[in-house]
């Protein structure tokens, strides 16, 4: 841009001189058919020494005229001359490539006119017949175009001027990478400023309206209607901010697309640009993400690009989620902001809320966190809200994108190698640049509740972390998931902070505590097969299946292997502790439980007969059926003696309030306390 130099000034004369030479030795081509000379007929009358009194008509016509490789067919020329004015009434030119006709007026003393033309000539193929040279960039068309215009021409101290009006037909037309079927538009030039109205451009059966004014400095446009999106695509293929996101479209042979725009442009600046404008299109891909129906207002410029006021209606008739418990085959999304700013290189989201599944809206915007989300199988849309920025490549460090749902149909997900379904979820995903983090999750499982705070990353091999607690689950519920023989009764309740890598038990790691409630203790898998045991040792058929009604441990795990040291139970008359260990990958027991069974009555004398009423037994094997034997007492682990030596105590129990002692939890918001039964 700018004010032209003299170097380029002195370019463009020397090209316009080239120019009129072409044009002159164009003139002295042309030969004449000797069969056929041209007619030439003229009048004239006046007073010479009058000029306003002069008058003439000329007539000139030929046929079958030659020039290099053009040949003109018939050419016709009637004028007159009239009070120092040349009038050309007619002028016709016919040739193999079209006709041209018009007719003109000018002035000789003022060199003003005007003028009228209209051709369907080829002018592409009559300027390269005539060998005159062609622009750098010239049009290719797969017609003649059809021209009518009007003009006014005149000539001052600042050389030729005009003002050209007119209406253009092009057909199957093409420049640089636009392109178009038919383009048909009335126009008005100046030599400098250009003027579109009543544009009409067509492409495969879909056409656009509108209007443009292109100046040396500017390009303004407006338009409504349909065009094919792969004929945008191609079309914008220069403005590469909105390319970016129009190259991720696809199309099929129904996909309509409905919009309206404006816009402008500066020549000597590509990226000095804005785009706004509404558009609505049907059966349409983002990123392979299918559509029902979309609608947006645009506002975009260079740097920015921002989407306002989205709907779409996501198509799920081939999701792999929607067909595997027949869900509903269609999502609805409503957005307030969609913002791509390319130089923070992020996508701002605002707004954003609706009824669908998440991993296709996220896979829009970022395919790996997509990709991690699909493990969390919805069997129905949750409700989604999301607000935050994504990412994109340089971006991804400011990555930080919040999505609550919630949802009144369960869900899947894959625990300890075993498919739960689980139900109401509802919670908190943080999507941050190398992790997703869910939280305040909540969902309903074997009976009761459960509670989890998680992260995942979603690239390395770092595995899923965070912490779990659970509220009154139900045993039998728990042991039919489990694939366990037995189906205990009552409930257990507890919390565990983990590390997880890979989805078998092998490789989880972490801590916690547990509490079991309202159970027979000794309908356990784990405790069944013991039951005998302690009937044998105290030589009473009852005792070993007395009601242990609760029981309570802390613990920890190891790649997979999980470890106790403070097992306690109590009847009202047995006290039980443990420790031991349990490989949940290949479900095996290795577990020493002992007992002191002196009872309400039993009297403290340990220094005397240290190990009176107290036994001991070893449980190893398969968790759901371990084989039990009495062996020699030890001495238990220190944080087993107080509660192993210690007889039970009675305790006062309210007015009106006769159940049995049972474990106590507080739960606030994503955490259990638990507290071991009270004796």
């Amino acid at each position: 841009g700018g004010t032209s130099t003299p170097e380029q000034m002195d370019a463009a004369r020397a090209e316009r001189r080239r120019a009129l030479l072409a044009i002159i030795e164009t003139i002295e081509s042309f030969e004449l058919d000797p069969q056929s000379p041209p007619r030439i007929r003229a009048e004239l009358k006046g007073d010479f020494e009058k000029p306003g009194s002069f008058h003439a008509n000329f007539l000139i016509s030929a046929n079958r005229m030659r020039s290099r490789e053009l040949e003109i067919q018939r050419m016709e020329i009637l004028a007159e001359i009239r009070d120092q004015t040349l009038v050309i009434h007619q002028a016709e030119i016919d040739s193999a490539d079209g006709r041209l006709n018009g007719n003109a007026e000018m002035g000789l003393n003022n060199r003003k006119g005007k003028f009228a033309l209209r051709s369907d000539l080829d002018l592409t193929e009559i300027i390269t017949k005539l060998r005159l040279p062609l622009p750098d960039v010239m049009p290719t068309l797969g017609a003649p175009p059809v021209i009518d215009i009007k003009g006014r021409f005149g000539h001052d101290e600042d050389g030729w001027n005009y003002q050209i009006m007119g209406y253009l037909d092009v057909v199957d037309a093409s420049l640089l990478h636009y392109s178009a079927d038919r383009l048909q538009t009335s126009f008005s030039f100046d030599g400098k400023k250009l003027l579109l109205e009543d544009c009409i451009l067509t492409e495969k059966n879909r056409s656009m309206t509108g209007r443009a004014f292109i100046t040396p400095d500017e390009v303004r446009y407006q338009g409504q209607g349909s065009l094919p999106v792969p004929y945008v695509q191609k079309t914008l293929v220069k403005i590469r901010s909105l390319h970016k996101v129009l190259k991720e479209f696809s199309s099929n042979e129904k996909t309509a697309v409905q919009g309206r725009f404006a816009g402008t442009a500066n020549p000597k600046n590509r990226r000095d640009w804005t785009f706004e404008g509404s558009f609505e299109g049907t059966d349409i891909r983002y990123k392979d993400v299918p559509a029902k129906r979309a609608r947006v207002d645009l506002d975009l410029a260079h740097g920015r690009l921002d989407f306002r006021d989205g709907e779409v209606v996501f198509d799920y008739a081939d999701y792999a989620l929607r067909e595997r418990r027949d869900g509903p085959t269609s999502g609805k999304v409503n957005v307030d902001l969609i913002r791509y700013d390319r130089t923070s290189e992020t996508v701002t989201i605002n707004g954003l809320t609706g009824q669908a599944w998440p991993a296709p809206i996220l896979r829009t915007f970022t395919t790996g966190v997509a990709d991690h989300l699909e493990n969390y199988g919805f069997h129905s849309t949750p409700r989604l809200r999301a607000e935050g920025v994504v990412g994109v490549k340089g971006g991804r460090p400011k990555q930080n994108l919040l999505i609550t749902f919630s949802s009144t149909s369960p869900i899947d997900y894959e625990f300890l190698g075993k498919p739960l379904t689980l139900n109401a979820p509802e919670g908190r995903v943080r999507v941050l640049p190398e992790t997703v983090q869910i939280k305040d999750l909540s969902l309903g499982g074997f009976d009761g509740l459960i509670r989890m705070e998680l992260d995942a990353p979603t690239k390395g091999s770092a595995g899923i972390s965070g912490e779990i607690d659970w509220t009154e689950l139900a045993l039998p519920k728990i042991s039919d998931a489990y694939g366990f023989d037995a189906s205990p009764e009552g409930q257990i309740t507890g919390r565990l902070e983990f590390r997880m890598s890979g989805r078998s038990a092998g490789g989880l790691n972490g801590e916690g505590h547990v509490a079991l409630e309202d159970a027979e203790l000794f309908d356990v898998p784990v405790f069944g097969p013991l039951s005998p045991v302690i009937a044998t040792v105290l030589g009473n058929r009852k005792a070993g299946f007395q009601e242990a009604q609760s029981a309570f441990c802390s613990f920890e795990i190891a790649d997979g292997i999980f470890a106790t040291e403070d097992f306690l139970t109590t009847t009202p008359s047995l006290i039980f502790t443990g420790d031991g260990k349990a490989d949940l990958e290949d479900k095996e027991i290795n577990m020493t439980i002992r007992m002191n069974a002196r009872g309400f009555l039993g009297i403290i004398t340990l220094p005397l007969r240290p190990f009176y009423g107290l036994f001991q037994f070893r449980g190893t094997g398969p968790i759901e059926d371990p084989e039990w034997e009495n062996v020699i007492f030890t001495s238990p682990p220190p944080g087993q003696k107080e509660n192993l030596l210690a007889p039970p105590k009675a305790r006062a129990v309210p007015a009106g309030q006769g159940q049995k002692a049972r474990p106590r939890t507080t739960s606030p918001p994503g955490r259990s306390r638990i507290s071991p039964p009270k004796r």
